[in-house]
């Protein structure tokens, strides 16, 4: 592999790819310090990375900004998950559909409750939602900075008909612990749960929960 610098710093942004191509969805596309705490102005792109140029150009604009917000391509359509529309804003339920032949943007669509992390991955005509909640110490939506504990999230869309169902977890959330990604391979679905802060060996733990995904649909 080779590593190729490009003008974009890149920070909580989601991603998904087809084919050859590489998109970035939403996060920190310029990364501003000192300005609207660290928000980018341009969080609201879908870039597509150029591997003839080796650089991202603008494949379309969201409606809104998108930090942690994840995608999956199913169809020629690009679905954008939940997220957040800055560091300082609450999750949204904002499902995007992104027809990728036509160029247009439905924002129609709704998840069950607002998510302010998405991870997404696709079985078929399915997309797996994984991800978390975020709330403060009075249990209370929660932003970035004022977060105090995480309520895992997990659904699937199903996107021959546009609806979307919430799955029920079989764990709880205790030590600040949630959702930290989603996976298909073949018949099974992985979810990798665990810490959002380093125990006092100074490591994150996770473990790996398992799931068929015709006992799920």
């Amino acid at each position: 592999p080779k590593s190729v610098p490009h003008e974009r710093s890149l920070y909580r942004y989601g991603a998904t790819s087809n084919n050859d191509n590489l998109y970035i969805i939403g996060g920190g596309n310029t990364l501003v310090e000192n300005e609207n705490g660290g928000d980018s102005q341009d969080a609201n792109q879908i870039l597509k990375y150029n591997t003839t140029l080796e650089r991202f150009e603008t494949e379309a604009i969201m409606p809104n900004r998108k930090f942690f917000a994840d995608a999956s391509i199913v169809n020629d359509k690009m679905y954008v998950f939940g997220g957040s529309e800055s560091m300082d804003h609450l999750g949204t339920d904002d499902i995007y559909i992104y027809d990728m032949t036509t160029g247009s943007i439905n924002a129609a669509y709704q998840m069950p409750t607002n998510v302010n992390h998405t991870f997404t991955s696709t079985t078929e005509n399915m997309i797996i939602v994984g991800g978390s909640r975020w709330f403060d110490v009075n249990g209370d939506d929660a932003s970035f900075d004022d977060v105090d504990h995480f309520e895992s999230f997990l659904g699937i869309f199903d996107t021959t008909t546009n609806q979307f169902t919430e799955l029920d977890l079989p764990f709880d959330d205790i030590n600040r612990n949630t959702i930290q990604q989603v996976g298909v391979n073949g018949d099974y679905l992985y979810v990798v749960y665990g810490d959002t802060e380093a125990q006092s060996d100074g490591l994150k733990h996770y473990s790996v929960q398992v799931a068929n995904i015709a006992d799920i649909r």
